[in-house]
């Protein structure tokens, strides 16, 4: 009887997560920035325009990231 009743239990249990799945939000993604794209480099003049260039665009792919996930890493304080 007992394990009658835990068996119908998951079942019951297992329906309702099932059907939860409905329930689920999904929204589309704004388009991602461009990709980085390394430029030919001859000088340390040049070297030191793409590491620039290059940490900008890490940073707008960690701010488009960060609005898609609605993440408030950038505000994050550990008190």
């Amino acid at each position: 009887m007992r394990l009658m009743l835990l068996v119908m239990s998951f079942i019951v249990f297992l329906m309702i997560g099932c059907k939860s799945d409905d329930l689920l939000l999904v929204s589309t993604l704004t388009t991602p920035p461009k990709k980085y794209e390394i430029p030919n480099i001859k000088t340390d003049k040049d070297l030191i325009k793409a590491y620039k260039s290059s940490v900008i665009k890490i940073t707008e792919w960690q701010k488009w990231y960060n609005i898609q996930v609605s993440s408030n890493y950038f505000f994050y304080t550990n008190n």
